[in-house]
Formats: structure tokens, C-alpha cells, sequence
């Protein structure tokens, strides 16, 4: 199987709660869609469930 690099992206989440999560993602839009609760897979359950801000 070939690899290839795709881009990762760090980014920083502050959350409903005054916290924040950071986190790696080599597709950012459909991880914040995760975190949101909109795409429903395999993600932590904790991460999903907390309300972050947009």
C-alpha cells in the first residue's frame, strides 16, 4: 500500500465550560463536526459530549 502524507492541523477547542482541548486532526472540518455531536463514529465519547463553542 502507498503512503501518503496528507496535511495535519493542531488546533485548540474552548469549550462551553471555560476548558480547553487540543487535539490533531488530519481533516479539520470533519473533526469539529465530531466534537459537535454532528458526525457520530468512532470519537471519545467525552470529547463528544461536552458543548464547545464555535
Amino acid at each position: 500500500m502507498k503512503s501518503v502524507n496528507k496535511a495535519r492541523f493542531v488546533y485548540l477547542l474552548h469549550c462551553a465550560k471555560n476548558s480547553l482541548y487540543c487535539g490533531v486532526s488530519n481533516d479539520i472540518s470533519r473533526r469539529i463536526r465530531q466534537h459537535n455531536g454532528e458526525i457520530k463514529d468512532e470519537v471519545n465519547i467525552h470529547t463528544c459530549t461536552r458543548a464547545y463553542m464555535s
